[in-house]
């Protein structure tokens, strides 16, 4: 922008964008501006981008058998990535299990942005995630404003999944990463754990369901995500069902 506030962009292509803007206030609250367009086949003009504070949205994880996080190691995180990837933000929740997206760093702007939980503790899972009526585990978080809710995060006890990989000579494989995928294609509830050194995995909070298991002796991050990626092994994977109260034995052979 020029010291009048006008900016110009030239050669865009038809489409649809996302124009945002941060205001380096001087150590002062830094505001943003940010705005979605859609550019026609013709020049576009007299757009105006309004400068507002950052955003901060409340939270909570409750465990669903109403216990409390052992110690300050054992809370999980949360993190709000926004749809055009420009910026994401994350947070830990505190003892009681509170926590507030935004409040580290710059904080949040307006649009919409996906939510993921991380390093969960051990032995749990994410049954739901809502922000009033929406199902953030199905949809995104949407901000137009200051937050009319508070997420809100359900966690559950899960079971374990364990078990060895070997290779093509019946050897057991250290540092080969098993994937652990839900049938029903539930991204929250893929487990994804490297082998140690006798190569065994032991996969904890394992929601209970049918999933099917491979392991690959390099790693993708955040490919157990792709569903691309989960149908090119998953033919060639271990089908298994893992019932409330089960603790299975499994056994894998490395495909790669």
């Amino acid at each position: 922008m020029d010291a009048n506030g006008a900016f110009e962009f030239n050669g865009v292509p038809p489409g649809e964008y996302v124009i945002w803007s941060a205001e380096d206030s001087g150590g002062r609250q830094r505001l943003f501006a940010t705005q979605q367009l859609t550019i026609p086949d013709r020049d576009v003009e007299d757009i105006e981008l309004v400068f507002r504070p950052p955003l901060t949205v409340p939270g909570r994880f409750i465990l669903e058998d109403g216990a409390v996080f052992p110690n300050p190691g054992m809370t999980p995180g949360v993190t709000a990535n926004i749809v055009e990837g420009t910026l994401g933000t994350g947070t830990s929740a505190e003892m009681d299990g509170s926590f507030e997206l935004g409040r580290l760093g710059a904080g949040l702007i307006e649009g919409e942005y996906w939510v993921t939980v991380d390093h969960l503790p051990g032995d749990v899972y994410v049954t739901s995630m809502s922000y009033g009526p929406a199902d953030l585990l199905k949809e995104t978080l949407k901000l137009n404003g200051p937050p009319v809710s508070a997420i809100a995060i359900t966690l559950r006890t899960g079971t374990r999944l364990q078990g060895k990989v070997f290779d093509g000579n019946d050897q057991p494989r250290s540092n080969v990463s098993v994937y652990l995928v839900p049938s029903a294609r539930e991204g929250h509830l893929v487990r994804v754990q490297q082998t140690d050194a006798s190569g065994t995995f032991d996969i904890r909070g394992v929601a209970p369901g049918d999933y099917v298991a491979f392991a690959l002796a390099q790693t993708f991050p955040g490919a157990e995500q792709d569903a691309d990626f989960v149908r090119q092994y998953e033919g060639f994977g271990t089908r298994v069902t893992i019932s409330p109260d089960g603790n299975p034995i499994l056994d894998l052979k490395l495909l790669r």
